[in-house]
């Protein structure tokens, strides 16, 4: 018979401590923290809850957060936090044509969302398909009842 082997209480705490860390850093992109795989030790989850953080980072996409080791890990996984904040707070990558939606609360709780991008997004469905401009502006002398040229 094949023994299992369960990680202890507090270790269980360490993986839920990682996980809390990484939900709300997630959660403005529509993703929610993956839950540890079966036998993953504690360090390939960080790594790998990072990874998944680092992807919402635009500063910090082309690190390799394998080769970090001890507190320069620790230091480059604070940036990468920070910087998938800062990306949520207020979108960068933003592809053409696109508007992106983030929601906020007020102070008492209340839900209000605002738009990042170009305007273009959406005011080009108004636009008609061929553009009209304006070619010259002619003027009626009133006293002749006649047009005449303006500049």
């Amino acid at each position: 018979m094949a023994q299992h082997y369960t990680p202890p209480i507090e270790d269980e705490k360490l993986f839920v401590d990682l996980r809390t860390e990484a939900q709300p850093v997630l959660r403005p992109f529509h993703r929610d923290a993956p839950p540890p795989l079966q036998n993953e030790r504690l360090g390939q989850y960080d790594r790998r809850l990072t990874y998944e953080v680092q992807k919402y980072a635009p500063n910090y996409k082309e690190f390799d957060l394998y080769e970090a080791k001890g507190d320069a890990y620790k230091l480059l996984k604070k940036q990468i936090y920070e910087d998938a904040m800062r990306e949520a707070r207020a979108p960068t990558n933003i592809p053409e044509g696109e508007l992106r939606e983030v929601t906020r609360f007020d102070q008492s709780g209340r839900p209000y969302s605002l738009f990042f991008g170009k305007c273009s997004a959406w005011m080009n469905q108004f636009k008609p398909d061929t553009v009209k401009r304006v070619a010259k502006i002619r003027n009626v002398d009133e006293e002749r009842g006649r047009f005449t040229k303006i500049g």
